[in-house]
């Protein structure tokens, strides 16, 4: 029920209220689960709070609450939308080296900052990681790669961004030749 209520008031965007709950929780001698410290990631995450997003998986790591994939998720969405993105890299592959496997979901939205920031370099090295670590680029990751080398100004990069995912087994779509053409 805590966790239900925290999530609500995270949604509605009230911190103080969300942050009550989960007080509320430990007061009541229970500890908080995996799930409730994923609400409050992931509502520092919406509102682009990456240093207590950090603290947050910090402070649940400490107490013995493993993180999981949504954890580090919404950590990665945190430092992206702040334009973190060698943090974010690293919480992706801080993730890995404790077991879990990143998402196809974690990999394209750190592929989206590196896009937003024109660096195609760490764009290409991702969607390799990708494949090395048995989590197949899909469509809006080649789109993603693509979008970093069109923003870039990087024309052959492009190409090559077609060709992979024309390897892949991915037919360009009218969303990759309207970023072609602009």
């Amino acid at each position: 029920a805590y966790t239900t209520l925290m999530a609500m008031h995270a949604r509605a965007g009230d911190r103080a209220a969300m942050l009550s709950q989960f007080q509320a929780m430990e007061k009541a001698g229970l500890r908080p689960t995996t799930a409730s410290w994923n609400v409050v990631l992931d509502y520092c995450a919406r509102e682009r709070q990456p240093a207590q997003a950090e603290g947050v998986l910090r402070r649940m790591i400490a107490v013995g609450t493993p993180p999981d994939a949504v954890s580090y998720g919404s950590l990665i969405k945190a430092q992206v939308s702040a334009g973190n993105l060698d943090e974010a890299r690293r919480a992706l592959d801080e993730a890995a080296a404790v077991g879990i496997t990143p998402s196809i979901a974690m990999y394209n939205t750190l592929l989206g900052g590196y896009a937003d920031h024109k660096r195609t370099g760490a764009a290409f090295a991702t969607v390799k990681a990708m494949s090395d670590r048995d989590a197949a680029p899909d469509q809006l990751s080649y789109s993603l790669l693509l979008r970093a080398c069109v923003r870039a100004n990087a024309p052959d990069r492009a190409a090559a961004a077609v060709r992979m995912m024309r390897r892949a087994g991915f037919a360009p779509n009218v969303r990759t030749y309207t970023m072609l053409l602009s």
